[in-house]
């Protein structure tokens, strides 16, 4: 099973993405092979997360949003982070987790 932590992004795709989007979205979130709904996690220790997240925030320059995420992807021991993000922007340069653009 692949630990997937999916960005709000590819669930919009999925929902209301132009058809490219959606079909590329929804392959990811129907694969079999991937924890999701059915089996999703909480991790409850928001003080972690927000310690984590500053941490990761002033060693890569993430923006606070993306240091939350990548931040709980990785306490909840995430295998990649699925995101709509281009590969430009600063969430790339995380190493917390695998960072996977979901138009690769």
């Amino acid at each position: 099973m692949i630990r997937t932590f999916f960005d709000s992004g590819v669930l919009i795709a999925g929902a209301k993405g132009i058809p490219t989007e959606r079909t590329k979205a929804l392959a990811m979130l129907r694969d079999p092979r991937r924890q999701y709904f059915r089996n999703a996690e909480w991790f409850h220790d928001s003080s972690a997360i927000v310690e984590l997240a500053r941490k990761e925030c002033a060693r890569s320059g993430l923006n606070a949003m993306d240091g939350l995420h990548v931040a709980a992807a990785h306490l909840l021991r995430a295998d990649e982070f699925v995101t709509t993000e281009k590969p430009t922007k600063s969430i790339y340069r995380s190493a917390l987790v695998k960072i996977v653009y979901l138009f690769g």
